[in-house]
């Protein structure tokens, strides 16, 4: 859905690499420039500021450190889990460890030295070439492996995971099947050393609302997939008309925003597949301020009685 990329820090401190490259990335480009090393952005300042006046004015050293650090283009880039971090000097020989732990898809670098397939040469590589083309947007079967693996890139470096899908109920098989889907992201989450530890699901209020009820079903389904420190929140929310009329099926992280058409789960939404395609910066600013942070009300409301939390103490 969204590939990672390892990029040498100095292809993003030369002025034409970084106008040539620094444009493709983005969630909705469907690529992300790891952070790898997690100071990669200084390390890329630095390089900036060192570059002689003749090669690289001020005003464009100004211009390149504010994208690097400007929060209009944060979307660009995703934190690489601690321990995968890169460790030594061979800063090439770490990125292609990264690229086989299946964390990033590939690697931008100035130079090849033992002619990995996975390492692009800046200025030579075919910006067409599969290795570096996303695939955006696809249909996949509502089963819950093919959705988690349509996201799968997104959610194994989340560090916050919201679900929206108003549908989902918390009896049925198309309860079951979220329950699954919901399971195999915690198990990636864990896998890959994450520091999210809950998932927060928010789902319509329905016409008749019993707290009780709704805690007791949930608690049922949900508790064999939480381990301890984990945790599940369900919200119930009076969606607005619109929101209602729209459907709106997101998966929210702190970096991206990924919508699914007709849900997310298996008998929900009518239809046996979906499309799953990654949103705008300003879509996942919006959805963040509503569901994540609740500071508006675009899509609806929500009253102190409608969320319940899932614990393993509660277990």
């Amino acid at each position: 859905m969204i590939k990672i990329f390892a990029v040498q820090p100095e292809i993003m401190a030369h002025p034409e690499h970084f106008r040539e490259y620094f444009k493709d990335f983005g969630a909705d480009k469907g690529r992300w420039i790891g952070l790898f090393p997690s100071d990669w952005k200084r390390r890329v300042e630095n390089l900036i500021q060192g570059t002689p006046p003749d090669r690289l004015k001020p005003n464009m050293k100004n211009a390149m450190r504010d994208k690097i650090r400007g929060p209009k283009f944060k979307d660009r880039f995703i934190r690489i889990p601690e321990k995968f971090d890169a460790r030594g000097t061979d800063w090439i020989g770490d990125a292609e460890s990264l690229v086989a732990s299946t964390l990033a898809e590939g690697v931008l670098a100035a130079s090849n030295p033992r002619s990995n397939q996975r390492v692009l040469v800046v200025g030579e590589f075919d910006p067409e070439c599969p290795a570096y083309q996303p695939v955006t947007n696809r249909r996949v079967p509502k089963t819950p492996q093919s959705l988690f693996e349509a996201v799968r890139s997104v959610v194994r470096v989340a560090r916050s995971i919201d679900i929206v899908d108003p549908y989902v109920q918390s009896i049925g098989s198309a309860a079951d099947s979220f329950a699954k889907l919901l399971n195999l992201m915690f198990r990636e989450l864990r896998a890959y050393g994450s520091t999210c530890k809950k998932i927060n699901v928010h789902l319509k209020k329905p016409g008749v609302f019993l707290p009780a009820v709704q805690l007791q079903n949930f608690k049922l389904l949900l508790s064999p997939i939480i381990e301890n420190g984990e945790a599940i929140t369900i919200s119930f929310w009076d969606l607005n008309p619109a929101a209602d009329r729209n459907h709106d099926r997101h998966l929210i992280t702190d970096a991206a925003a990924i919508m699914s058409s007709y849900g997310w789960a298996e008998d929900s939404g009518g239809k046996p597949t979906t499309d799953i395609s990654p949103k705008n910066s300003d879509t996942h600013l919006c959805l963040t301020a509503c569901f994540c942070r609740r500071v508006t009300d675009e899509f609806g409301k929500l009253t102190d009685d409608a969320t319940i939390t899932i614990e393993s103490s509660n277990i």
